[in-house]
This record gives C-alpha cells, structure tokens and sequence, in this order.
C-alpha cells in the first residue's frame, strides 16, 4: 500500500467514522453510565434539564448556552417508539 492510500483511508475513517463514534460516547455517557456526570436517563425515558449548560457540561456542544434542553435515547432494536405531542407536554410541565 502507497502512503497516498494510507493518507486517503486515513482521512475518510476520521471523516466518517469520528461522528459516528463520538455519537456512541455520547449515547453511553447519556443513557448507559450511571456513575457519568453527564448521564440523563435510562434508554426510552425523556429527561427535562430545568438548568442552561455552561463550558463545564462537554459531552456536546449545545446550539445555545441560554436554552434549556430536553434528551432522550431512543432504544429501537426491539421495537418502535411513539410519543403522542399532548404526552410530551404533560412531561414538560
């Protein structure tokens, strides 16, 4: 293998194999450990963040500082998930 073809193989896993494990750190650090700082809820639960992130929150990068967030992880490897929107804002109150 040339290292032209080793620069091209390297420069698509980073392009498109970073997101995907960084999503999967994300995920686990959310909804799988419990003992994570960041952790939010167990899997097909939504959780409220009744607080604005700051630079000490670094799982993600939230789109604004001054908005509050709601997450859920959505587990579909055995079965679909539906919310009806009226459910939801009942969970928002």
């Amino acid at each position: 293998m040339q290292a032209a073809d080793l620069r091209t193989i390297a420069k698509e896993v980073t392009i498109y194999g970073f997101p995907i494990m960084d999503n999967a750190r994300v995920q686990y650090s959310y909804f799988v450990d419990q003992e994570n700082p960041e952790y939010k809820a167990t899997w097909n639960h939504l959780c409220n963040i009744a607080q604005v992130f700051t630079p000490e929150d670094t799982a993600i990068q939230t789109a604004n500082s001054d908005t509050p967030y709601s997450s859920i992880g959505l587990d579909l490897r055995t079965e679909s998930y539906a919310r009806h929107p009226e459910d939801i804002a009942r969970v928002l109150q």
